[in-house]
């Protein structure tokens, strides 16, 4: 039929009937679909949720990984530094030893030597002093001899005879001042020579205290450095665990 042979009431009830159906189709076809783009987008959101959980227990069990390996790593290294420097340190010691026995050998050897070189020096002292006093004794009685020989041939004269106790007076004083003079020289070579040996003394002695005290020092910075790299480590390492997770 017609929609001219219609009247106007019913054809605008044909009209409005054929709307309702088209829009009733239209609202289960949007419905359907707004269904399927919300399972979709669920799905993808599971799919989503599961994969960053599976990645974040990847990094964490990565870094876990890596912390305890760093972990070892420091621990090793630190043992590693302790036996080195434990075995520094016997070393060092051994060489202070050695160089102690050196030194007291060194200086038993050079007082032996300053010993020998004074008891020496003493023995020419004295063998030249005898010599010298010998000498002078002999020039001296020989200087006599003359004079008196000298003034026994010309006693004639009374001036000859005054010379006598004169130059025997001028002679003698010769004998104590040059035994004087001599024997002055003795203890100023043995007070000289003696000085040595404390100056020698102290300057070795003071040698061992420096180098123990240099030993100990290099043991605790050592330890102080190898022990400052276990926090530095595990910041680091803590530190990419929340970059990670805001990545995903």
């Amino acid at each position: 039929m017609d929609n001219r042979d219609l009247n106007p009431t019913l054809l605008r009830f044909h009209i409005l009937n054929r709307l309702i159906r088209s829009a009733h189709k239209e609202s289960k076809r949007v419905a359907s679909s707004t269904q399927k783009v919300t399972k979709r987008i669920a799905s993808s959101t599971q799919q989503d949720t599961k994969e960053i959980a599976s990645s974040t227990q990847q990094d964490t069990k990565e870094i876990a990984s890596s912390t305890q390996k760093d972990t070892k790593r420091i621990a090793s290294s630190m043992q590693k530094d302790t036996k080195r420097i434990a075995s520094s340190m016997q070393k060092d010691t051994k060489r202070i030893a050695s160089s102690m026995q050196k030194d007291t050998k060194r200086i038993a050897s050079s007082m032996q030597k300053d010993t020998k070189r004074i008891a020496s020096s003493m023995q020419k002292d004295t063998k030249r002093i005898a010599s010298s006093m010998q000498k002078d004794t002999k020039r001296i009685a020989s200087s006599m001899q003359k004079d008196t020989k000298r003034i026994a041939s010309s006693m004639q004269s009374k001036k000859t005879l005054k010379e006598l106790p004169l130059q025997c007076k001028k002679t003698l004083k010769e004998l104590p001042l040059q035994c004087k003079k001599t024997l002055k020289e003795l203890p100023l070579l043995c007070k000289k020579t003696l000085k040595e040996l404390p100056l020698r003394l102290k300057k070795s002695l003071k040698e061992l205290p420096l180098l123990c005290k240099k030993t100990p020092k290099e043991f605790n910075l050592r330890l102080k450095k190898s022990l400052k790299e276990l926090p530095l480590l595990r910041n680091k390492t803590l530190k990419k665990l929340p970059l990670l997770r805001n990545k995903h």
